[in-house]
């Protein structure tokens, strides 16, 4: 996204602890827990919004949305407005430290989405498509943020010239680059590994266009010369009306079992080199 348009900085997404909830993911007694993030990323963060700030969530979103609109027209609008709705409920999900505090962040995150609702139209295709997937992107960065990564946005360069829809990075200097998938035909999540030397690039036929151009621009982008990139597509049960989906479809939080299935996939893919 456009950071210079609202003179704000991105906040650092995995500098404290998630909230847990009620709906959230409990800690796991499993090998499957990833490397520790770094203390401090240093790029792209996963919103426009300091983490530390006295504004409330929803007053300062709507700050920064209305500059947007004043300052964005087109992709870049409708791509700052998806950072905004995805980093505003990663935050209402973090700042919520009680069952009480849950359920005020579950009303303030049904606010979120009437006014994005708003923007995009309630009845638009446009808005029923990137609803499904703004929450499955909250919904992965709730989870790997629970799993010790350090999460953060990406670029407008990113995302659209990339394919990128979110950044990882492990301790270890690992860097995930993530592609979030949500379908109402599908009733488990799915978690690939983006290979060039495998037959269809090691995913689903209808994935293997936005998996190469992430692969390529992983691959080519500047600055990521000394560190390990890992291109990986996440694939969630979303959308309207499908009953698996992954996610609350209001808040985005994962369900329990969808946090411990994107867990035991990274153990069996990622870490333990086989898939």
């Amino acid at each position: 996204m456009t950071v210079s348009a609202t003179g704000l900085r991105n906040f650092e997404a995995g500098s404290r602890s998630i909230g847990r909830d009620v709906d959230t993911a409990s800690k796991k007694e499993t090998p499957a827990q990833p490397a520790k993030p770094q203390e401090k990323s240093q790029e792209n963060t996963i919103s426009p919004l300091e983490t530390e700030t006295e504004k409330e969530v929803l007053e300062e979103i709507r700050e920064v949305a209305e500059t947007f609109k004043e300052t964005l027209t087109g992709i870049p609008l409708s791509q700052g407005m998806g950072n905004l709705m995805v980093g505003g409920l990663v935050r209402l999900h973090r700042e919520a430290h009680t069952p009480e505090q849950s359920q005020e962040a579950f009303i303030k995150a049904k606010e979120l989405l009437t006014y994005f609702e708003a923007f995009f139209g309630k009845d638009s295709d446009e808005w029923r498509i990137r609803r499904s997937g703004f929450l499955g992107e909250a919904c992965v960065a709730i989870t790997l943020e629970e799993m010790g990564f350090v999460v953060k946005e990406p670029s407008q360069e990113d995302d659209m010239r990339g394919k990128v829809d979110l950044w990882a990075d492990a301790k270890d200097g690992t860097v995930f680059a993530i592609q979030v998938k949500t379908s109402a035909q599908i009733r488990d999540i799915n978690l690939y590994k983006l290979d060039s030397s495998k037959e269809g690039l090691g995913v689903p036929a209808g994935y293997r266009d936005s998996a190469k151009t992430m692969i390529n621009y992983v691959g080519g982008k500047e600055g990521f010369e000394d560190k390990i990139i890992v291109p990986i597509l996440i694939e969630l049960p979303g959308g309207e009306g499908n009953v698996d989906a992954a996610y609350n479809i209001v808040s985005g939080i994962p369900l329990k079992t969808t946090s411990q299935r994107i867990n035991n996939l990274f153990f069996e893919r990622i870490w333990n080199d086989g898939q």
